[in-house]
């Protein structure tokens, strides 16, 4: 190997591993150990270390990464990741006939915001908008229901939905024939987020943050309390 080429990787290791300590909180680094595969030798994908069914490759600009677990045939667990810091945490469950219910978190300039969906589209509101919020931050004009109309017929075998519930009372009004209440989802929430990803990358992945540490982000929380 030539001189010219060892330098020019040297230079490359350093510049990754500058902008690697530039993260500064666990939601960013696993997206970018995810994204940026193999930039450095001592980061593992997130994919690998958390079970995940695929990984992320370029040129596609989101994955949804299915993890297994010990969930039911009527459950899911995913993470999507992405360029434009893209990093979404959803749980799905079939409650009846085409009628889905989503528990999903989603990062974005620094929160880390838990929400809650029922619908009758195979794809949650937060798949949906991840594209938009990926133009949005590359300063591209987009209307979001125009752009939700145009993912949601790409993307879903359903189209738009015609259910669709976010507001929490209304969501656990619906849920209780189902015996799921505030509790339940409580317990699914933590689970999915604390069990399901963040142990595992503690244990496997990195150990830069940890529970007690997870850098510059606020997790906003539903309020379970109605």
């Amino acid at each position: 190997m030539s001189t010219l080429v060892v330098l020019l990787k040297v230079a490359e290791f350093y510049d990754n591993s500058k902008i690697y300590r530039s993260l500064d909180n666990v939601f960013l680094e696993m997206n970018y150990a995810e994204v940026n595969s193999g930039d450095l030798p001592n980061l593992p994908d997130f994919s690998t270390v958390i079970d995940g069914s695929q990984s992320f490759r370029d040129p596609e600009q989101l994955i949804g990464i299915g993890i297994h677990d010990n969930l039911s045939d009527d459950e899911r667990i995913q993470v999507i990741v992405g360029i434009e810091e893209t990093f979404i945490i959803e749980y799905r469950r079939l409650l009846t006939d085409n009628i889905y219910l989503y528990i999903s978190y989603t990062y974005r300039d620094y929160k880390l915001r838990e929400t809650i969906e029922i619908s009758n589209s195979d794809n949650s509101l937060v798949w949906s908008e991840a594209g938009y919020w990926i133009d949005k931050r590359r300063g591209k004009k987009v209307d979001l229901q125009e752009y939700l109309k145009g993912s949601y017929w790409f993307s879903s075998t359903k189209g738009l939905p015609s259910l669709q519930l976010t507001d929490i009372k209304e969501v656990l009004e619906y849920l209780k024939p189902y015996g799921i209440d505030a509790n339940w989802i409580r317990e699914k929430s933590d689970y999915m987020l604390y069990d399901v990803v963040l142990k595992r990358w503690f244990e496997k992945g990195s150990q830069r943050y940890s529970f007690g540490n997870l850098g510059n982000v606020k997790i906003e929380r539903l309020d379970m309390v109605q």
